[in-house]
């Protein structure tokens, strides 16, 4: 399914030369005739060179600035890596331990290590309890119909992003093919539907319900971690680029 939207492509998958194109135009488009209609009626002639000093000093301000940022940018990543090596260690001790419990829940030996599919792992897992569950509820004339078309819409949606997952090339692409997944909604969903019809969901139901709120906390938590490292990667990429 495609979701590209104009604030979508223009926010996200837009290639940033062609939005920049598109912003001076827009800009120059809009505000060059009214500036030209305002200069043309000033009594102040903007040949004379006093004119020229206020914005010279606009761009040496904006310049300063990004450098300033730059330089903060550079600060903060320094900061961040400089930690003591326990935590170092503790740190690679815990993504060890989060992907042991990623595979006892999948029921795979070995995670991928491609964010892609490792998300995309996790999302089948989902999608198939999710499924399973629904099975089950359509043979039980007890089951309410609410509870039947909740589990329905929570596979529709883990399916739309598990298409999206695969063909996924770049953590962005990652990041856009996950950013509609409502995470807390589902949880919330499925946390009400095991307090509500806790009495009628079966044992084996119960437990699919606790698989797949494990499976969302290891999806939420991973799709967070490799955005956090789109963002460490953005900004060391946009501090070498305009570094002096």
């Amino acid at each position: 399914m495609d979701r590209t939207t104009p604030g979508r492509w223009l926010l996200f998958e837009g290639s940033r030369l062609r939005v920049t194109a598109l912003t001076v135009v827009a800009v120059w488009a809009t505000v060059g005739p009214v500036a030209n209609a305002v200069l043309e009626r000033s009594p102040v002639a903007v040949a004379h060179g006093e004119s020229l000093v206020p914005l010279l000093t606009t761009f040496l301000s904006g310049d300063l600035l990004l450098l300033s940022i730059v330089v903060s940018v550079n600060s903060l990543f320094i900061t961040q890596e400089q930690i003591p090596f326990d935590q170092q260690l503790r740190r690679i001790e815990a993504v060890r331990e989060f992907r042991r419990d990623m595979e006892a829940l999948v029921d795979e030996p070995i995670s991928p290590a491609e964010p892609a599919r490792f998300l995309r792992t996790v999302a089948t897992a989902v999608l198939a309890e999710a499924q399973a569950l629904a099975e089950e509820l359509e043979g039980d004339s007890d089951a309410d119909a609410d509870l039947a078309r909740f589990v329905e819409r929570l596979a529709a949606q883990t399916r739309t992003v598990s298409d999206g997952l695969r063909d996924a090339e770049g953590t962005l692409d990652i990041i856009l093919a996950t950013v509609d997944y409502d995470y807390g909604a589902q949880v919330t969903g499925l946390r009400r539907l095991r307090t509500t019809h806790g009495d009628r969901l079966t044992d084996d139901e119960a437990d699919r319900i606790d698989r797949m709120l494990d499976l969302l906390q290891h999806f939420a938590t991973s799709r967070e971690h490799f955005k956090t490292l789109y963002i460490t990667r953005e900004f060391t990429d946009l501090s070498r680029r305009w570094s002096p």
